[in-house]
């Protein structure tokens, strides 16, 4: 025999020998699992509103500390009527072209960028746009909201 017929027949017999160890090999059975799988259907519980700066000062102004005066003096001069159907959310922009953005609980309306002059859902007009505070005009006085700055 030849040495290149040799070694053929010494491959053939190879490959034969693994084809059959392969198909002789036991099948692999999946294990157990080491964890059972849940069965209790569980959700998220929904994010707190976020808190309002305005609502802190409210209760610490109203707060019984302060005395029975200062209460009556928040108490009367409450011009400011809290609407919980929109929110202004940030203040954007740069230098004099900043605006306000404010959104609304309703999901189907979009939000909406405002600006100096321009007047809020409640019909109150925006005076000016600072870097973190906004003067809104009501009525016949302003006052002077501070509002966190929304980075692009």
């Amino acid at each position: 025999m030849s040495a290149p017929r040799r070694s053929r027949t010494w491959l053939w017999l190879f490959v034969l020998a693994a084809l059959a160890g392969w198909l002789m090999a036991p099948s692999q059975q999946p294990g157990r699992a080491l964890v059972m799988p849940r069965r209790d259907a569980w959700k998220l519980p929904a994010l707190p509103p976020r808190p309002d700066d305005n609502d802190a000062v409210v209760l610490a102004a109203t707060a019984p500390f302060w005395g029975a005066v200062e209460s009556k003096a928040v108490a009367a001069s409450g011009a400011v009527v809290e609407d919980r159907r929109w929110r202004i959310a940030g203040i954007f922009g740069e230098a004099s072209r900043r605006g306000v953005l404010v959104t609304f609980a309703a999901p189907d309306r979009p939000p909406q960028r405002l600006f100096a002059g321009d007047k809020l859902p409640s019909g109150d007009r925006i005076v000016s746009v600072g870097e973190r505070e906004l003067c809104v005009r009501l009525g016949r006085r302003s006052y002077r909201l501070g509002v966190e700055r929304i980075e692009p």
